[in-house]
Order: C-alpha cells, then structure tokens, then sequence
C-alpha cells in the first residue's frame, strides 16, 4: 500500500512512485461537455428522460467504459486512474458493485486508483460538474454533511485494504466562503477514516475549485497529500478569448512557462507530495494557438 514520506509517495519498500496517469471523467459522474452534450446536472438530465432513465443508465455505465478501455490506459503506460464518482452512485442499486468491479480492472493491470468523490450530497459548489442545480447546500445542512461522512465510511469499509488503491480524494473543487466548517469537514473526514483502520492516503483540495490551499494549512498529517487543478489563465484555457495565443498576454498579463512555474511553485511550501488531479485546455485544434505548448510546459 502506498504511504507517504516527507514530500514523496513511495510503496511498501520505500521505493518512489509517481503516479502518472488521467482522470476517468464523465462515467460515474456524468459531465455533459464530456459526452458531447450541454453542462447541465447529472440528476436534471436524468429527470428529464423519464421512466427511461434507469434504463440509459445502466446501459451508459456498461458501455462507455469497460476492462477494454483499462488495457488501454495500461498500453500508455500509465500507472494511476482518478475515478471521479458521483455520490448518488453509492445510493444506486448496484453502484458500489460497479466501483469495485472497476477499481478491479485496473488493480489486475497494476495500475492505482484515485477515488475522487466528485460530487458530495447538497453539492460542495455552484456548477454543474459538482450535480449542483445552482446552490452549494453542502454548507448549508448538515443532514447533507452526515450523508458525506458516513458514504465514506461506506467507501473505506470496502477499500481499506485494497493495496492498489492509491488514496481518497475526499471532495472535487469545494467553494465556500465558511472556511472554519471547510477545514472541519475535513478534520472529521480524516478522523474517521483513520478510526476505520484505514491508512489510504487522503488528498485534499483547497477552496475555489481547488486553488486556494492556505485554507489547508494545518491539516497534513500522516499521510495527508495535497491535490491541486490548474487551468490558468482561465480565458485562454476555457476559449473565452478566442483570438487568445499562448505564451502571450492575456487579461495584461503575459504568460509563458515562466509564469506558470511561479504560479506552480506555491504549492511546495506544505513540504507534502503534490498530486495534480486536473488540468488541460480546450483545444481550438493541435497548434492553432499553441495549446499543446501550454501543455508541454505545465
């Protein structure tokens, strides 16, 4: 099982691992840009197919992604897969099965997983990829807060002592102004995992969609690793600005290599492994505005 040691995950030898590999997006946490289709909520698209809805469901989860698609990831060379799951998955019939039977493909090709609770119940943002219709109710009830917890007491009951899987990613992108109740959250998380006898690592993200990680300060303990997403700056990467061209100034401001290693680099201070769960850019095409020399120098 791997752990931490100072800044580095290393395996059971003390032998470093760097986990290289992609995030699983929009299989069990559904993501309309993903498919092709419109951002809206996973649950409101589901709502509006009706009595179809259980139907497409499971046919989607047994078609989009099967043990074909992890014998490709292991071709690439990859080692880590960041699963990023929607908390209404482990309420489904069926859905923790499914979970397990994927965390056992890529288990049999050596390949880690990252369980990344993507979407937590009341929704911890605003947006769309969190299932959210527009509110953050995670902040706001703590009947929601109580649900979270106890799913992953559920998770940790079934994955404590599952070697290949790497650590929990216990909440995608939290934004919230209540930064006392952020950092409890997470204090109550750790504890109970730990309580469970589980020793996975923990990764946490800090606030506003997991750039703000002063707010985290305090909180690495044994075996506690930072996740961090990086899309910066936002308006090129996201093609708001559609005349935009990398490295050059965007909003004023002149980006190049240099300015996103600054950027990076604060991120060191924790002295804790840096785990970059997201990023990447909508590509207009290969080298229209040179997207893929922003991804070679991130």
């Amino acid at each position: 099982m791997l752990k931490i040691n100072g800044n580095k995950i290393v395996d059971s030898k003390g032998r470093k691992v760097r986990l290289t590999g992609i995030a699983v997006g929009g299989w069990l946490m559904m993501e309309g840009y993903m498919l092709g289709g419109r951002n809206i909520p996973e649950h409101v698209f589901k709502r509006s197919l009706g009595n179809k809805a259980g139907e497409f469901t499971e046919q989607f989860r047994n078609r989009f992604f099967n043990e074909n698609d992890a014998q490709k990831i292991k071709e690439l060379g990859f080692n880590c897969v960041r699963l990023p799951i929607n908390y209404r998955l482990l309420e489904d019939t069926g859905g923790l099965e499914l979970l397990k039977q994927a965390v056992k493909w890529f288990a049999d090709r050596r390949i880690y997983t990252i369980l990344d609770m993507h979407a937590v119940p009341g929704s911890q943002n605003h947006d769309w990829h969190s299932d959210s219709d527009g509110n953050a109710e995670f902040w706001e009830k703590e009947e929601h807060r109580e649900r979270y917890f106890q799913l992953w007491k559920l998770l940790s009951d079934h994955f404590k002592d599952n070697e290949f899987v790497a650590g929990y990613d216990v909440m995608n992108e939290p934004v919230t102004d209540k930064i006392d109740l952020l950092r409890e959250t997470y204090s109550k998380t750790i504890e109970l995992i730990r309580k469970n006898g589980d020793r996975h690592i923990i990764f946490l993200e800090g606030n506003r969609w997991a750039q703000d990680a002063d707010v985290l300060d305090g909180l690495f303990s044994e075996n506690v690793a930072l996740s961090v997403h990086f899309y910066e700056p936002t308006r090129f990467v996201f093609d708001f600005v559609p005349d935009a061209v990398y490295p050059g100034k965007v909003g004023g401001i002149q980006w190049n290599k240099a300015r996103i290693g600054k950027h990076l680099k604060k991120y060191l201070k924790f002295k804790v492994p840096v785990y970059v769960g997201e990023f990447g850019i909508a590509i207009r095409c290969p080298k229209c505005q040179k997207e893929l020399e922003w991804i070679r120098d991130v």
